[in-house]
């Protein structure tokens, strides 16, 4: 028998952080089963639960029970992405629940949007135009949800876009 090794756990941990124009950072934790070997599964389609159906691959290496990331460049903006994590020992192996999705290089705009109003998905949108494009990275894309949005309360107020590109009517 094995010495304190268990099958594992393994999840998403924050999900995706760190979201640039051609990069990201992929999150993870692994929660049980002391140690395990470690790899970060994405790509531009879900590949679920079958390691060769991923496009690409970051191996980890073991690692203990901790949190762990995967920074990845050659995204490419505009591009949906997803991932998942998956871990295995000596005593079985675990996928995340779900893969995550991204989409590097854009920000979401959505007036009834009730999450984070971070741009980071369309539950976590800017609720308002005007704080899309404050926050929004320079060269970045702002997708806005189907509505009306003002720059202010006067008929002289105007939005002020600097090196980014707006699309709308999502």
């Amino acid at each position: 028998k094995g010495f304190g090794v268990s099958a594992p756990t393994i999840t998403t941990g924050t999900g995706v952080t760190n979201i640039g124009i051609t990069n990201a950072t992929l999150n993870g934790e692994l929660t049980a089963g002391g140690g395990a070997d470690i790899y970060v599964y994405y790509g531009t389609f879900d590949g679920g639960t079958t390691n060769n159906a991923w496009s690409y691959t970051n191996i980890l290496g073991t690692l203990s029970q901790q949190v762990f990331a995967a920074t990845n460049g050659g995204l490419t903006q505009g591009q949906l992405y997803y991932y998942r994590t998956y871990a295995t020992n000596a005593a079985g192996y675990d996928w995340a629940n779900a893969a995550v999705w991204f989409i590097p290089g854009i920000k979401f705009m959505k007036v009834d949007a009730a999450g984070a109003n971070d741009g980071s998905s369309w539950a976590n949108a800017y609720t308002t135009m005007t704080n899309a494009l404050k926050y929004c990275p320079s060269g970045w894309e702002i997708w806005a949800a189907a509505s009306t949005n003002t720059p202010g309360p006067a008929v002289g107020d105007t939005f002020t876009v600097t090196n980014n590109v707006i699309y709308g009517g999502f």
